[in-house]
């Protein structure tokens, strides 16, 4: 009888689930499910961040050094007055440049254009072959090293004129008061655009002169290395 007693009036520890609780599980379940989500994101937005900034390839990312090394593909079309001298000149570039300032990069470009055959008539055919040595700027409007840039190149241009008859295999030498061969003032303005810190590709249209009478236009991609 005294257990029985005991029994009938211990107080009970378990409290019924009542309606009320539901919506603060729910809550619980929710905000949980959002706190890890938040965490995921978090961490897929730090590993985006890390690859971006490190460089695809080798050497630094744009903005994080001076120096770079570019190797460029151009290609030009004569034009105008000088559009019968030559086919399209294609060859490579290789730029050296430094970053002055945010938006300034100062640096020096050389290379060899190939000229294909323009046919002028008469069983001969002609073309232009350069080699250009300039000082180049450019000018970064947006973001260091990286966005769209406008650029000049200054310096001087040896430029080949060759001509060949259809009917020959050889160049023949002919004599235009030595101006075959020669060196030439030469300038160019280009608008571009280096892609992405990451990805550096360096897409340019550029408008030449090989000379004091020879305008070629065209365009040229390349990938700098920057140390």
């Amino acid at each position: 009888m005294l257990s029985a007693s005991f029994n009938h009036h211990a107080p009970s520890n378990t409290r019924q689930r009542t309606p009320s609780d539901a919506p603060t599980l729910r809550f619980l379940y929710v905000a949980a499910a959002a706190l890890v989500l938040s965490f995921s994101a978090q961490a897929a937005a730090q590993d985006t961040a890390r690859k971006e900034e490190s460089p695809a390839f080798v050497g630094k990312l744009p903005g994080d050094a001076k120096w770079s090394v570019a190797r460029d593909l151009a290609a030009v079309v004569p034009v105008g007055d000088a559009a019968g001298d030559s086919g399209l000149m294609i060859g490579p570039l290789v730029r050296v440049g430094f970053q002055a300032t945010k938006n300034l990069e100062l640096g020096m470009r050389g290379g060899y254009l190939y000229g294909l055959d323009k046919d002028i008539g008469g069983g001969t055919v002609t073309a232009l072959s350069s080699v250009p040595i300039v000082a180049t700027v450019r000018w970064f409007f947006v973001r260091e090293a990286v966005g769209p840039y406008a650029s000049l190149d200054a310096g001087v241009n040896l430029l080949r004129r060759r001509y060949r008859t259809t009917s020959e295999s050889n160049v023949l030498d002919l004599d235009f008061h030595a101006s075959e061969n020669h060196w030439a003032p030469m300038a160019t303005f280009g608008a571009g655009a280096v892609l992405s810190r990451r990805y550096p590709i360096d897409l340019r249209a550029q408008v030449s002169a090989l000379d004091l009478h020879t305008i070629a236009v065209g365009a040229a991609a390349g990938f700098p290395i920057y140390f």
